[in-house]
């Protein structure tokens, strides 16, 4: 390999590099200051209040299967007022309440109440669902309706982070970073090898110069203004043959 490939080899590897590292150090930085969301869910299913009429009881489970009931439970657990009143019990500030965000919804076919609270910390999100549905069961306990929500399972524990992984993340832009290096070390070094190519052409057919021209020839001492080729000088210590027919 000549020192010209070997410097334009080491060019791209170096452009190369130079780029990779630009991508890997971006996407990194995206990544690791991006804020990330995380879930907590608690449940608790709707369920006919303690009753001594047995009969009674059976037309409240009757009642409670049509699903109507379980609708509306949802819909009073969804209320902001429930959401206010966790948050107070929290003691969250203003800007804390504003990143919290609460779903409800029923569980298909099921009695089944769950509430989802996403929250920039897992601690967060897991107490606010906690906090909402037992101000929901407070308030329905004190209306002395036929029916009540018992706790199903707590959201201590259940946290989860929403999206990709940091550790998946930042190997997907390592990968990236890599393919993009490559790529660039590439089109770098075909690049060289081109413009190498056609300044080696150029060189190659270039037509000699004037002076150039001019030094290959002497004038015509006839005067006539034309240009002779040079004449070899002889070699020192041997007459030329013109003289060594003079001396005879």
């Amino acid at each position: 390999m000549s020192s010209r490939s070997r410097r334009r080899l080491g060019g791209s590897i170096v452009a190369g590099a130079v780029v990779g590292g630009l991508v890997l150090l971006v996407g990194s930085v995206l990544v690791l200051t991006r804020s990330s969301a995380w879930t907590g869910e608690a449940s608790a299913v709707v369920l006919p209040a303690p009753q001594d009429d047995a009969q009674a009881l059976a037309g409240y489970y009757d009642t409670l299967s049509q699903g109507q009931v379980v609708a509306t439970m949802a819909q009073m657990t969804g209320l902001e007022r429930f959401t206010t009143a966790a948050g107070d019990a929290l003691r969250l500030s203003r800007a804390e309440r504003e990143e919290i965000s609460v779903h409800v919804k029923v569980i298909p076919d099921t009695a089944v109440v769950t509430v989802r609270t996403e929250a920039p910390s897992a601690r967060l999100a897991e107490r606010m669902s906690d906090s909402v549905l037992d101000q929901t069961r407070r308030f329905v306990d004190g209306l002395g309706q036929p029916y009540r929500l018992e706790l199903v399972s707590s959201a201590r524990g259940t946290a989860e982070g929403s999206g990709a992984g940091t550790a998946r993340s930042l190997g997907v832009i390592a990968l990236v970073a890599l393919v993009t290096g490559l790529a660039a070390q590439q089109a770098v070094q075909q690049l060289g090898a081109a413009l190498d190519g056609t300044s080696t052409s150029t060189r190659a057919g270039r037509s000699p110069s004037v002076d150039e021209e001019r030094g290959r020839r002497v004038p015509d001492t006839a005067g006539d203004g034309e240009f002779l080729p040079k004449r070899p000088r002889p070699a020192w210590g041997f007459a030329s043959p013109r003289r060594a027919k003079s001396r005879r």
